[in-house]
């Protein structure tokens, strides 16, 4: 049985220069660090990490594992970078079996679409989706290759943790 946990990356500052490197606010970051000290306070492990190359996403990613005050291995991909949600699942298909739990970080709307095609076959799911919101979807499957259109089942949606808990 593999989880999938979808996660938008926490609030980000608008930005001046490209967009790929704007950064988290404050807010983001203690968005991050809150939601990681949550999953710590509820048990839930996590196997390994992968993210956009955007900088915002590789922050969430950082500030999560360090309110987790835990080591989770912590996966940059450059093809998850505003990514569609078809873009996501192929990605996904690929990863290696060795983990039963994954956190993905990445951007709207290919989380959303993405989260909306595992667990009702299409993109039609009704999500609001707003910064550091995080969904997690469970599948009987036991090889991310056979992650697809439909094979999900919702367990969790968590709007975003505040840094007060």
């Amino acid at each position: 049985m593999k989880s999938l946990m979808i996660l938008r990356h926490a609030e980000a500052a608008a930005g001046n220069g490209p967009d790929i490197e704007r950064s988290l606010t404050g807010a983001g970051r203690a968005q991050a660090h809150a939601l990681g000290r949550l999953l710590r306070e509820w048990n839930m492990p996590l196997g390994r990490i992968v993210c956009s190359s955007a900088k915002r996403t590789r922050e969430t990613a950082e500030f999560l594992v360090a309110g987790r005050e835990a080591e989770v291995p912590l996966i940059v991909a450059e093809e998850l970078y505003n990514a569609s949600g078809e873009g996501l699942l192929k990605y996904l298909q690929n990863l290696p079996d060795d983990g039963d739990r994954v956190l993905l970080v990445a951007h709207v709307p290919g989380v959303a679409e993405l989260a909306s095609m595992l667990v009702t076959e299409h993109v039609d799911l009704a999500l609001i989706y707003k910064a550091a919101t995080l969904v997690e979807i469970a599948m009987e499957e036991d090889r991310w290759s056979e992650l697809d259109y439909g094979v999900g089942i919702l367990r969790l949606v968590l709007p975003p943790v505040s840094a007060g808990g």
